[in-house]
C-alpha cells in the first residue's frame, strides 16, 4: 500500500521534474561561433585553441547551446573536445575543417576526437578534409620504426 506521503512525493518530483525540462527545451538556443573565439578561415592558421575555448563555453552553459563553424575553411590541429557537459551539444560544421599535412603537429593518433560526451549531435553539411594523398610524402613509417603514423580521418560529411 502506498502512502499519501509517498505518492505526494511522486507527484511532486514529477512536477519539479517536467517544469525543469520544459525550461530546458523552451530556452533560447546560444550559439558559440569559433569566429568571435579568434578563428579565422584562411586555410593556414591554426584554430585549435578557438575551437577548444568555444567548446569549453558551450559546454558549460546551463542551456541549450550550439558550437558553431560558419562556412570556410579551417586548419586544425590534433584536438579532443571532452566532457562531461552540462547539457546536450551540438557541434555543427557549416564549413571545412582541414588537418596538416606534417606529421609532428599531431600529438595523438587522433585528429579530432570527443569524449565523455552524452548526446552529442555533430551535423551541418560541411566536412572534414584530412588532406589524404597529399599529407602521405610526409609521413616516413615505411623507413622510420619510431614514426607518428599520421590520424585516420577518411571523408566525412555531415548533412
Amino acid at each position: 500500500m502506498v502512502s499519501l506521503a509517498s505518492a505526494s512525493f511522486s507527484v511532486c518530483l514529477f512536477v519539479f521534474l517536467s517544469i525543469a525540462n520544459s525550461q530546458y527545451y523552451n530556452s533560447p538556443l546560444k550559439f558559440f561561433n569559433v569566429l568571435d573565439y579568434g578563428a579565422v578561415a584562411d586555410e593556414k592558421r591554426d584554430n585549435s585553441q578557438a575551437f577548444l575555448k568555444a567548446w569549453e563555453d558551450a559546454c558549460q552553459w546551463r542551456g541549450r547551446s550550439m558550437v558553431l563553424i560558419p562556412y570556410g575553411t579551417y586548419m586544425l590541429r590534433s584536438v579532443s573536445f571532452e566532457g562531461p557537459c552540462r547539457s546536450l551539444m551540438r557541434f555543427v560544421i557549416k564549413g571545412v575543417l582541414k588537418a596538416p599535412t606534417s606529421p609532428s603537429l599531431f600529438n595523438t593518433n587522433t585528429w579530432i576526437g570527443f569524449r565523455y560526451i552524452n548526446g552529442l549531435v555533430v551535423k551541418g553539411g560541411g566536412y572534414l578534409d584530412g588532406q589524404g594523398a597529399s599529407a602521405w610524402p610526409y609521413n616516413d613509417c615505411s623507413k622510420n620504426p619510431h614514426c607518428m603514423p599520421l590520424p585516420v580521418s577518411g571523408d566525412v560529411v555531415f548533412e
